[in-house]
């Protein structure tokens, strides 16, 4: 004789109890009329059993993948079926967890194509802004599996993204010097002026008070006034 059939319930040992009962015509002797049987549930390590899909999201990818503050990044995850049967549809939720802690939805991708057993497929995000420098988690979710899964266990992934400063222009000259003409002109007497143990001389504007003699006036070489008769 068989039993109905059931589910294996939680893992463990289990004590099935076994009776028999109402014969006919009527026994006399019912001391054995009972039995005990052990039974281990293991857990699963593979794939549900039935006819059911079961999809998970194996790997993600920020593009691009060090992002600086600012910038737009897009996200690709390949999820697989480790079914027995397709899945006809599913969707994809992305959130970003960010430095201090905030979530933010990210948005909702959507599985519209046939996935069969065994195969994998490559799904793209909503691009998003990279807001906030420092390490980030981009959580994924997979959820309302069609038809619906048993074993959702492995149904997310998270993964570390790094959010670098964004680099503005550099500051006018950034308070250096400026290199013109006339300084070289200036560093080149200041070289000169170097006396034997690398002291600058007196500086040109010492020299500039000391009193000159005014320059010549140029000949007259006009011609002479013309006299009267």
């Amino acid at each position: 004789m068989y039993s109905p059939t059931f589910v294996a319930i939680e893992v463990g040992n289990h004590t099935l109890h076994i009776a028999v009962g109402n014969v006919t015509p009527a026994e006399t002797d019912v001391e054995d009329n009972t039995i005990t049987i052990g039974m281990t549930v293991l857990p699963v390590t593979g794939p549900p059993p039935g006819g059911v899909p079961d999809l998970a999201p194996e790997s993600a990818v920020t593009i691009p993948t060090q992002p600086v503050e600012g910038e737009i990044v897009s996200l690709s995850i390949r999820v697989a079926n480790r079914g027995s049967v397709a899945a006809d549809a599913a969707l994809i939720d992305i959130s970003d967890v960010r430095p201090n802690g905030t979530i933010v939805p990210i948005g909702t991708s959507v599985l519209s194509t046939p996935l069969g057993l065994g195969d994998s497929v490559v799904v793209d995000s909503p691009s998003f802004v990279a807001a906030g420098v420092g390490e980030h988690r981009l959580q994924i979710d997979i959820r309302s599996v069609t038809p619906a899964e048993t074993d959702v266990e492995d149904n997310s992934l998270t993964i570390s993204m790094t959010v670098l400063p964004a680099k503005g222009p550099p500051p006018p000259n950034e308070g250096g010097f400026s290199w013109t003409r006339r300084s070289s002109r200036a560093v080149g007497r200041s070289r000169s002026r170097r006396g034997a143990g690398g002291d600058l001389a007196a500086p040109d504007a010492a020299r500039d008070r000391t009193p000159r003699a005014p320059a010549p006036e140029p000949p007259d070489d006009s011609p002479p006034p013309i006299r009267p008769p």
